[in-house]
């Protein structure tokens, strides 16, 4: 029994205990100041309220304190402050820890579920100079960092569209939309945008955690490593989010490495579930690209209820390439998904070494046992619609006892150890289809295969 078989079939059965004694660790509660930003205002206010708001974005955030929280009405913000006060490229939003920045309002809410679930983003923008231009926009659009985990509560960013960073210079060629580090942030209801990076693209994190939930990466890019997602030593959790047009020499929309393994705790130190990566390319890993290492722990990720489809790699590994000719190799998990229509002259869906329990790939080498290699009959894939039609081998297809762990908290309950609620569309993860006969495991109704629950 391999040691990742192992980790699922020890981390499941704690997780099904953790379920039926409704266990969680809320994390402590601070309550502070709320800050709201209107650009539109005359300056002077306090930011107290939406009739006295602060005009400055900058502003706003120099003034919060952990456990604060920033509100910024609709509109797009450009960053002012500076990191070298001789170069107007270095402006970033510096988001301080343990405080969240939220967008999307509209001047009248109290309460963030006032903006409703179809809210307009706020925009941040890196677009500095000439519109359209890339080459005078900022190095990062948000920046988070310089302060270790264990001491500080989580940041939030919460609503925003994210565009047109350009990191290309030294000491500024990683993270175009934003660059954490050392630190703990979740990120909901965001998307980032035709963000560039030199050596990686809209997101780069080292040393951090960061919970990724809701979000949309769209059309970023690097000539290095990750366009959308580049980790370095850090753990991430990401659900309910699509991938779709980025492009990178390694890891077309994911990198990454030196994470530590599967067996030193109960969640993976990196997954993915009800994740949609499609339409990526890169040199290799046209998906995701997971990197061995010769000293520290290897980059290592499960991926459970993802659509990996249409990815493209010019080398190795058109869905996920995990490197595996280092000391340690990367490896990824993967359960209840669909990998379909990948390409790349060697292995066209997975390359290197993986895990794969009930899933769906078109790669003959990797039907066997509980996999099988059918048509999932996607909607309209050319056009970017992976749900599943009517009659789809996928539908009641996968195994409820791999059921994954609510680890972003999609429900807002708290409970992370409770089994997944949703699929990527927010509803209900287990229907049952009356019209397809079950062909999974476990009391129904039967998860289907992919992010898309039929």
């Amino acid at each position: 029994m391999s040691h990742l078989f192992k980790f699922h079939t020890y981390r499941h059965i704690v997780l099904f205990w953790l379920a039926s004694m409704s266990f969680a660790i809320p994390a402590a509660a601070q309550v502070g100041v709320r800050w709201h930003v209107d650009q539109t205002r005359v300056s002077g206010g306090d930011g107290m309220a939406w009739a006295t708001a602060i005009s400055s974005l900058d502003s706003a955030l120099r003034q919060a304190l952990p456990g604060d929280e920033v509100w910024v009405l609709r509109g797009q913000y450009r960053p002012t402050l500076r990191q070298d006060p001789q170069d107007s490229r270095s402006a970033a939003f510096y988001l301080p820890p343990g405080v969240a920045l939220r967008g999307g309002f509209d001047g009248s809410e109290t309460e963030t579920s006032q903006r409703g679930t179809q809210f307009v983003p706020t925009v941040l923008s890196g677009d500095l100079g000439i519109p359209g231009v890339s080459e005078d926009n900022a190095y990062h659009v948000v920046l988070s960092e310089g302060v270790p985990l264990i001491t500080q509560a989580a940041s939030m960013l919460d609503g925003f569209v994210i565009q047109d960073g350009y990191a290309n210079q030294r000491g500024h060629a990683r993270g175009a939309g934003l660059r954490l580090s050392t630190g703990f942030l979740r990120i909901q209801n965001c998307t980032f945008k035709r963000n560039f990076g030199l050596l990686s693209g809209a997101v780069f994190v080292t040393g951090a955690m960061v919970r990724i939930k809701s979000c949309n990466f769209i059309d970023n890019a690097t000539a290095g490593r990750g366009g959308a997602l580049s980790l370095q030593a850090s753990r991430c959790h990401v659900a309910n989010t699509r991938f779709s047009g980025n492009s990178a020499d390694r890891g077309g929309a994911i990198y990454a490495h030196s994470i530590e393994p599967f067996t030193q705790g109960l969640e993976p130190p990196v997954s993915f579930v009800n994740t949609v990566i499609v339409h990526n390319r890169a040199r290799a890993g046209g998906g995701a690209f997971l990197q061995g290492s010769q000293f520290n722990g290897a980059g290592r990720a499960s991926f459970a209820h993802c659509t990996i489809a249409q990815n493209l790699a010019f080398e190795r590994g058109g869905g996920i390439f995990a490197r595996t000719g280092t000391h340690i190799p990367a490896a990824s998990w993967i359960t209840n998904s669909i990998i379909w229509g990948n390409s790349g002259p060697q292995g066209s869906g997975l390359g290197g070494r993986h895990q794969l329990r009930w899933s769906n790939i078109d790669d003959a080498g990797w039907k066997a046992g509980s996999n099988i290699s059918k048509d999932p009959l996607f909607v309209n894939a050319r056009a970017g619609d992976f749900h599943l039609r009517d009659h789809s081998p996928c539908i009641d297809a996968g195994s409820n006892t791999l059921l994954e762990a609510d680890l972003t908290d999609l429900d807002g309950d708290g409970f992370r150890f409770e089994f997944l609620p949703f699929d990527a569309d927010g509803f209900r993860r287990l229907q049952d289809d009356w019209m397809v006969k079950d062909t999974g495991i476990g009391t129904g109704p039967i998860v289907d295969l992919g992010a898309y629950e039929r």
